[in-house]
C-alpha cells in the first residue's frame, strides 16, 4: 500500500499515514448520459449481430462489452430517459 509522509503538529518527527484510495481501491465511477448510451446502442445495432459488441466498444473507450449488452437490453427505457433528459427533467436511474 502506498504511504505518504505527513508531519505531526506536536513534534518534528514525520509520521506515516495511509494513502487515501477510492472505494476499495477501485477507479472512480464514470457516469454516462442517457443520450450517449443511446447513441452507442444505436451504433451497435447498425452492425452485424455476430460482430457488434467488441467493435463498438473499441470505438468507445471506457465502455465494456457487458455494459453495452445491458444498455442494448434496456434500449426502450433509455429512449424514454434520454427524451426526459433532453427536456431537462430528472428521471429515476435504475441500474
Amino acid at each position: 500500500m502506498q504511504r505518504e509522509r505527513s508531519t505531526s503538529s506536536d513534534d518534528d518527527n514525520p509520521t506515516l499515514t495511509p494513502h487515501k484510495r477510492h472505494r476499495g481501491g477501485a477507479r472512480p465511477r464514470v457516469v454516462y448520459s442517457k443520450s450517449y448510451k443511446l447513441q452507442v446502442v444505436h451504433e451497435a445495432l447498425t452492425k452485424d449481430p455476430r460482430a457488434r459488441i467488441k467493435p463498438t466498444c473499441h470505438n468507445h473507450p471506457g465502455v465494456g462489452p457487458a455494459q453495452l449488452r445491458k444498455w442494448i437490453k434496456k434500449k426502450d427505457t433509455l429512449e424514454v430517459q434520454a427524451r426526459l433528459e433532453r427536456q431537462g427533467l430528472k428521471c429515476r436511474d435504475d441500474r
